[in-house]
């Protein structure tokens, strides 16, 4: 299973702002120090950017402890979840500068 997360104005979705990930690294972000995946929907990008940010800090602070929570079924892991996270935050802040007001839209 995976989650769908993107970014929207007035139900309207970005392009370009629509990411795919599996479930299975949850416990990762969670543990890094945000658990967003049931109640992200409708929240204001810039109130959860600096959240994201430090989540995405916490995870390359401590690579180890990270990979070694990796999914014994090899779907997802610690350097795709990384990777990902580089590529959502730079486009949430592009949007957020010229859109205060977008919000997350998400599909779990």
């Amino acid at each position: 299973m995976s989650w769908d997360i993107g970014i929207s104005m007035n139900d309207v979705k970005f392009e370009n702002a629509d990411w795919n990930y599996t479930h299975n690294c949850n416990k990762m972000m969670r543990d890094a120090g945000y658990d967003w995946v049931y109640h992200l929907n409708g929240q204001l990008i810039s109130e959860t950017l600096p959240k994201f940010e430090a989540m995405l800090a916490n995870l390359e602070a401590n690579p180890e402890k990270y990979r070694a929570m990796n999914p014994e079924n090899g779907w997802g892991n610690y350097d795709s979840l990384c990777t990902l996270w580089r590529e959502i935050l730079p486009r949430a802040k592009e949007i957020v500068e010229s859109v205060p007001s977008a919000t997350w839209w998400e599909w779990s």
